[in-house]
């Protein structure tokens, strides 16, 4: 079985529980981020990078997965308040926060855009906030070494979700695959409040007071962000140059995340 089955059963798994505090699986949000075709006529490899939601909840079950598919590092984006004592201890985990705080839920529901647009604005406020740190991310990511990695947020949407799309968007991966990739988070959302109401009923308030749609992922949001970064930069890799990510670092991405279509 390849990595990317193996995600998916993981995943599918979890399903025959009805409560969130008795599934054996809850690293929710969790897939593998390869496989794409890239522009040039090459792939994102499989089994080098994955992507999730927080793994405080994490079970004896999902600290043997994340063993057996060699994960060494962990990309851990959440702010200092978000942040728990990691069970992935055992690796080298990287907190490297993107968003100096969490988007107040009160701006969110006070807000008269729509979803997509409110959410692809602070999108690209993250990326021009969160620049260095974004930067730093790819540095690490740049050394096969770390790999394979892991990369989460909270939720495994917002701040993962820009995350994979940068790199995916500088491999010349189309905005259309990148897009459905983000907008399976949604999927997770119901099961992800499900859990922390359930284990952790103090933070209920960040994921849930806000209306649902921002806890959707809908495609027209990445869209809209790719569109709106190659609009102030031109494109996302010149956005991470400007970020501070070398053309050294950039080869070095695409020489480990990407092989020719066999």
């Amino acid at each position: 079985m390849d990595a990317n089955s193996a995600v998916l059963r993981h995943r599918d798994s979890g399903r025959q529980f009805e409560r969130a505090a008795d599934r054996a699986v809850r690293l929710l949000n969790f897939r593998e981020v390869g496989g794409t075709p890239c522009a040039d006529g090459r792939r994102v490899r499989r089994g080098r990078l994955f992507r999730s939601a927080t793994p405080d909840f994490a079970t004896p079950t999902d600290l043997l997965f994340v063993e057996r598919l060699g994960i060494r590092t962990v990309l851990d984006l959440r702010t200092e308040p978000e942040r728990r004592e990691s069970p992935l201890r055992n690796l080298q985990v990287h907190s490297i926060p993107i968003l100096t705080q969490v988007w107040d839920p009160g701006s969110i529901a006070a807000s008269t855009l729509p979803p997509e647009r409110f959410l692809a604005d602070r999108y690209v406020e993250m990326c021009e906030l969160g620049a260095e740190r974004i930067a730093e991310c790819f540095n690490l990511l740049a050394n096969s070494a770390a790999s394979p990695a892991l990369v989460h947020c909270t939720a495994g949407k917002d701040r993962t979700g820009v995350l994979v799309a940068l790199l995916l968007a500088t491999f010349g991966v189309d905005s259309r695959t990148i897009a459905e990739d983000y907008a399976l988070s949604a999927l997770a959302m119901p099961e992800l409040v499900a859990l922390i109401r359930d284990q952790t009923p103090e933070r209920l308030d960040a994921m849930v007071s806000q209306p649902s749609s921002f806890l959707s992922a809908p495609q027209e949001t990445m869209h809209l962000f790719l569109v709106d970064l190659a609009t102030r930069y031109g494109s996302a890799t010149r956005f991470l140059l400007h970020a501070g990510v070398s053309e050294d670092q950039l080869d070095a991405l695409a020489e480990h995340f990407t092989a020719p279509i066999r």
